[in-house]
């Protein structure tokens, strides 16, 4: 008589646990919002234990799966839908680094990649930097270097500098949108805010100081020193500005040298082009 009695009481909670689609365990009154209650004040849950290896090895995981991994980083992992990522460690301290600041790094923490994807930065969700180990290109700054497709060898820091760049390579960029309008200009240097900014192909120049070789489309291998320096260049090669707003107004003549504060400020006409 006890057992049948037994047998109905297992079934009639079976049947109510399976009705309201709760289950507990250490208690008969498992919450409404949870599948399974586990409820104890002498024992504690246990997952699946496994080497990082076996963790590698299931089949199809689940979002959500979770496991506890026993050589390596020890801890609790958990499967995002992507990837197995730590909760804890063996000390309880998040393996990820903190936003308030992290006490008790090594020499052997670092904040970076473990494999060949580059390091990108972002503020506010905007793009703010990356440093590419495949390309070579360095970027700091908003939307530095972001248009960058096949552009390699670039070094670019500063707010919109080298922004449209495509396909230009062996640039080097600092100021902000210094060499903003860039797209296949290459062995740049531009050094000052807005210098070279207007820059799309041209090649070989160096622009030194605030807005130096501002306009400058096509242009190369100029040498412009000094503030406005050859400002207005579009197109005039091989020529050399020292000096603040030297060679100011040149556009399109080649093979000048000047040199002092506005030298050669309104040339209109240069040296003859040997080339031609």
């Amino acid at each position: 008589m006890n057992k049948t009695f037994t047998t109905m009481a297992l079934l009639a909670l079976t049947a109510s646990a399976v009705h309201s689609q709760s289950v507990g365990i250490g208690t008969l009154a498992p919450d409404a919002s949870a599948v399974l209650e586990l409820k104890s004040t002498t024992q504690g849950f246990l997952p699946p234990r496994m080497l990082a290896s076996e963790k590698a090895l299931i089949a199809s995981p689940k979002p959500g799966l979770m496991v506890y991994q026993t050589d390596g980083t020890k801890g609790l992992y958990i499967y995002t839908g992507s990837a197995w990522a730590p909760i804890a460690d063996a000390g309880v301290v998040l393996t990820g680094w903190s936003t308030t600041g992290n006490g008790g790094t090594t020499t052997a923490n670092f904040i970076g990649t473990t494999d060949n994807q580059p390091l990108r930065f972002r503020v506010n969700n905007q793009s703010a930097g990356e440093i590419n180990y495949d390309n070579l290109n360095v970027a700091l700054g908003f939307k530095s270097l972001y248009a960058n497709t096949f552009g390699f060898n670039n070094t670019s820091i500063g707010h919109t500098a080298l922004q449209k760049n495509t396909t230009g390579t062996d640039n080097s960029v600092l100021g902000t949108a210094a060499m903003s309008a860039n797209l296949a200009g290459s062995k740049n240097v531009g050094l000052g805010s807005s210098s070279l900014h207007s820059n799309t192909d041209g090649s070989g120049n160096t622009a030194t100081g605030f807005e130096a070789m501002n306009r400058n489309l096509t242009g190369t291998n100029n040498t412009a020193n000094g503030k406005e320096a050859l400002y207005l260049n579009l197109s005039g090669h091989s020529n050399t500005a020292l000096g603040t707003k030297a060679l100011w107004s040149n556009k399109y003549q080649s093979n000048l040298v000047a040199i002092g504060d506005s030298a050669l400020y309104n040339n209109g006409v240069g040296a003859p082009d040997p080339e031609v």
